[in-house]
């Protein structure tokens, strides 16, 4: 086991309570969250307020710093990245290779903007008109483009609409 032991001293920050964590545990936290991500934070008093700035992390505790401009007041907070967690949940984003039906791929699509393919430049209204004929049997599959692995997913998501329709 391996763990990350480091001593800073900070004028803004009181100085923490010394904890050692595995050198895992904060790898694996530092991946979610990062400098100058905005999230909630739960005030002492219970209350649930966003717009704070995580500016930094406890290398000792691995918990966030955080900060909030109040008027003239700048608000300071040590909170556990676990809370933060919980109070500000990945929302997972859906892409041309996780969407589960057409709707998420639509809207996946339409995130993607421009897709150029090997001949040309699909636009998202193009390309969901496409994928529409295929749909509904008007188009061969092979009119949709195989980049970024689009045909594929059309054809699996069809594939999957068949399925459930013979339920």
């Amino acid at each position: 086991m391996s763990a990350l032991i480091a001593e800073i001293s900070s004028p803004v920050y009181p100085e923490p309570e010394a904890r050692v964590l595995p050198a895992s545990q904060l790898v694996k936290e530092a991946e979610r969250l990062r400098k100058g991500d905005m999230v909630k934070v739960q005030r002492s008093n219970g209350a649930i307020e966003e717009g704070w700035e995580i500016v930094g992390f406890n290398p000792l505790t691995g918990d966030a710093r955080v900060t909030r401009k109040e008027g003239a007041q700048i608000l300071k907070k040590e909170i556990s990245q676990s809370q933060l967690q919980s109070l500000n949940p990945v929302r997972e984003e859906t892409t041309l290779h996780n969407a589960q039906d057409f709707m998420q791929l639509f809207k996946a699509i339409d995130a993607a903007g421009n897709i150029q393919g090997h001949s040309q430049v699909y636009d998202p209204a193009q390309l969901k008109h496409l994928i529409n004929q295929v749909r509904s049997g008007k188009e061969p599959i092979d009119v949709i483009t195989r980049v970024e692995g689009i045909r594929q997913k059309v054809a699996e998501l069809i594939a999957a609409d068949k399925i459930r329709r013979s339920l």
